[in-house]
Order: structure tokens, then sequence, then C-alpha cells
């Protein structure tokens, strides 16, 4: 991948979470606030983990537990929990 196109996902990856978190804990309830919470936080440890090039494998499944989070959290919010 070339570092233009790292660039790009990176930017779009920040605003989609950005918005995400913006607009679940302006409007979700509670659970929907949890949610959100720990898809944050999953990410951030994905981002950091993706630095060093020998946690490969655990940078991709905290990649996808955070992935299912953010569909956790938006199921909930949809929900309305």
């Amino acid at each position: 991948m070339s570092e233009a196109r790292r660039v790009v996902c990176a930017v779009a990856a920040t605003l989609f979470a950005l918005l995400l978190l913006i607009i679940i804990a302006q409007y979700g309830g509670h659970w929907a606030r949890v949610a959100v919470l720990i898809t944050a936080l999953l990410a951030t440890i994905s981002q950091f983990s993706a630095q060093d090039p020998q946690s490969q494998t655990f940078h991709l499944w905290v990649s996808w537990l955070g992935f299912l989070a953010a569909l956790w959290a938006i199921v909930i919010f949809a929900l309305g929990f």
C-alpha cells in the first residue's frame, strides 16, 4: 500500500470513528454510550499496536473486535438502548 493511500485510509477511518463517537455519545442511551466507548478504546489499541511490525496478529484481532464493537454500538443505538 502506498504512503498516500495509507494516509487517506487513516483520515477516512478517523472521520468515521469521530462521527460515530459523537453521534452515539450525544444521542444514544447508556448502553450505546458504553458500547461506543469500548469501540473507541479498541480502535486506539489497534492503532498503537499497528505501529509494531511484530504484533500484526494482535493488531488484526483487535481491529476485528473493534469492528464488532462498532456494529454492536450501532445496533444498540438503533434499538434505543
